[in-house]
């Protein structure tokens, strides 16, 4: 199967996640490399790393030749995979990428490793949900708002590692401070390393 079919990508996420990507695909523009580099790699970006593929405002979607299965991770952004101040988030792209990785099983498609600290925190975000891994991202997919969805998963199953109020303070406030810490996630969470050490 040819590596690059955005027809394919559409069902074969709508099917996964339960939710239509918000998407027209005339709108995925496969770019030259040079073209690509010129518009969405600065110098800066290719020290650490060339951008593959890129999401712009309206769900337009540009993703450099060579590079094709890169446009399913950022069409798995227009299915509830993206929202106002997360586009970039450390949760938001683990997110993404283990969608892309299980969606791309479905299909056949081999997708480049990517977002490696990422996945691992939202990979041991699911397991510690004790929920199923499609489960879970079809209801990340859905919630308006994705870090009270997490908080609230983890919330509900792991509320008796703070129930020490002399550690967290009283309860709701333990909750709040665990939705702003993952809200500012950059890796390292109080709130994670209590439930991932403590399992």
């Amino acid at each position: 199967m040819s590596k690059y079919n955005p027809e394919i990508w559409y069902r074969a996420i709508t099917d996964y996640l339960r939710i239509k990507p918000k998407i027209n695909l005339k709108n995925i523009i496969v770019l030259p490399k040079q073209e690509f580099d010129a518009k969405f790699n600065p110098i800066e970006s290719r020290i650490v790393g060339k951008t593959a593929a890129i999401t712009l405002p309206g769900n337009r979607i540009f993703i450099r030749q060579g590079h094709e299965d890169s446009g399913l991770h950022e069409m798995i952004h227009t299915a509830g995979f993206q929202f106002p101040g997360c586009e970039h988030s450390v949760l938001n792209e683990g997110m993404t990428q283990i969608a892309t990785k299980e969606i791309g099983k479905t299909i056949g498609l081999t997708v480049r490793s990517g977002y490696d600290d990422e996945v691992r925190i939202a990979s041991d975000i699911i397991k510690a949900s004790g929920m199923p891994k499609q489960r879970f991202l079809q209801g990340y997919a859905r919630a308006k708002d994705k870090i009270g969805y997490v908080t609230n998963q983890l919330w509900n199953r792991h509320k008796n590692k703070f129930k020490n109020e002399s550690d967290w303070g009283p309860t709701d406030i333990a909750k709040k401070g665990f939705y702003k810490e993952l809200k500012n996630l950059i890796g390292y969470s109080t709130y994670l390393d209590q439930i991932f050490n403590e399992r």
